[in-house]
């Protein structure tokens, strides 16, 4: 990368629509132990039954848009 090239966005700079070249996880996520299937979730009953009752492409949108909301806040 010389210094005559157009300045990048960082990984929190997405555009949507268009793929990142490198993007790094923020530390938050990066976290080895929450990775590693150490760290539990529990749902409540009444969330789960939504969550069940989502079919799949709906479940994998919302999933997207609070991923989204999420990487704004951590903007």
């Amino acid at each position: 990368s010389g210094q005559d090239d157009p300045p990048r966005p960082g990984p929190h700079r997405l555009s949507a629509g268009l793929p990142a070249d490198d993007f790094v996880l923020p530390p938050l996520y990066a976290h080895d132990k929450l990775l590693t299937g150490e760290t539990k979730v529990k749902i409540d009953p009444a969330d789960e039954a939504i969550l069940v009752d989502m079919g799949p492409e709906t479940l994998r949108t919302e999933i997207a848009a609070q991923s989204m909301a999420l990487l704004k806040l951590v903007e």
